[in-house]
């Protein structure tokens, strides 16, 4: 829980290094800070500080100037399994990098059966650790990470390691950690990992401070910032049996309590079984898809070749304010025509009655709001 108690600052930190014998500012005055209990994401394109901002943080790297102050132990997760010997057996391993990781010997006594339940490793827990596939490894890693104790923990990207299955157990772990007053500072592209996970988002771009606040506000803002591809004039992507002319929202800018439409043009180039399937993504990630595939009336309608125009309209009062990508999937049950990536965007707002509700109590804005039915009765 976060208690505005300020556990980490970051006042004009500035990195810099020399290439081609120039000057190059990895970090360029950049001002932050952590509360106690919270977690901080920090996003932004390649090259744009991230990792050097970490490593300052780790004090792998010395900022050449600006200063960072900080209170308890700071963990570093920024290159998992560092220290790990491929000759010991992954239990061996618990050992020689928990040691490594600052765990004394009581603790790691204490915590080496939660450590190897949390791996899955099971019975390969026994074998050399060069025997590992590398998901075992990078998952016997992170399980010994998330059990060393720490005031505020530096993670970059390795939480997206393992299956779908590890991946939320271990943001389950970290998110405990938090709520016992810890705080961490994540590095993601995973933009659903991001807005699930942080109270806080800092935007990084050529060294500097674009934004920080409030993640899902900033997380808007990162997408406008982004640079997708928005073709609000239409652009041909040719496939070999069919030319996508143009994926359109009626409008830009919707209220919630509005019907969402959205006409998909394209020209097929012969007679085909031709499927449309819309795909609206937020924060990078999907939430929710739809398609004539999925409508039995459409899918044994032979299609001869021509212009084209679907049109899908998305029920009002279903979206939540925010801003959303569209991409289409066009083809047939055994085959692909077209799949886009990011094509357009739209985005959806609060009527001028409902926009200081809180719709959450976390400050991150869920991508869902259905006008949901509601009764109450004594008994």
């Amino acid at each position: 829980m976060i208690n505005n108690k300020i556990i980490l600052s970051a006042k004009n930190v500035s990195k810099t290094f020399i290439v081609d014998k120039q000057k190059f500012y990895a970090l360029n005055k950049v001002n932050f800070d952590l509360k106690k209990g919270e977690t901080l994401g920090i996003i932004g394109g390649n090259g744009a500080g991230k990792s050097t901002l970490l490593k300052i943080l780790a004090e792998i790297l010395t900022p050449n100037e600006g200063e960072i102050t900080y209170e308890g132990k700071i963990l570093s997760i920024l290159e998992i399994g560092t220290g790990f010997h491929p000759d010991l057996s992954g239990y061996e391993n618990i050992f020689f990098n928990s040691a490594l990781l600052g765990m004394s010997k009581k603790e790691i006594e204490e915590k080496t059966s939660s450590i190897v339940e949390f791996s899955g490793i099971g019975q390969f827990i026994y074998e050399p650790l060069k025997n590992y596939s590398n998901g075992m490894y990078l998952r016997l890693a992170l399980s010994v990470a998330l059990h060393v104790d720490f005031s505020i923990i530096l993670i970059d990207e390795v939480i997206s390691v393992g299956d779908a299955e590890f991946r939320s157990k271990a943001l389950k772990r970290l998110k405990a950690k938090v709520q016992e007053e810890r705080s961490c500072i994540l590095i993601s592209h995973d933009m659903n990992t991001i807005a699930q996970t942080c109270h806080r988002t800092l935007i990084l771009d050529k060294g500097k401070v674009i934004s920080f606040g409030n993640t899902s506000d900033v997380m808007q803002e990162y997408l406008m910032l982004s640079g997708k591809k928005d073709l609000e004039q239409p652009s041909v992507i040719e496939g070999d049996k069919l030319s996508l002319l143009s994926i359109k929202p009626e409008k830009k800018s919707y209220y919630t309590d509005e019907e969402i439409k959205i006409t998909v043009h394209y020209n097929l180039k012969q007679a085909e079984i031709t499927n449309v399937i819309v795909k609206i993504n937020y924060h990078g990630g999907p939430v929710l898809m739809d398609g004539l595939l999925l409508r039995l009336d459409y899918v044994a309608e032979t299609k001869e070749a021509g212009h084209y125009e679907t049109e899908c309209i998305i029920p009002a009062n279903l979206l939540n304010k925010g801003t959303y990508t569209i991409d289409v999937i066009i083809g047939k049950m055994d085959e692909l025509f077209i799949e886009t990536e990011s094509y357009t965007k739209f985005s959806v707002k609060h009527r001028e009655w409902e926009a200081d509700k809180n719709w959450n109590s976390s400050g991150i804005t869920y991508p869902l709001r259905p006008q949901c039915i509601w009764n109450t009765k004594a008994l």
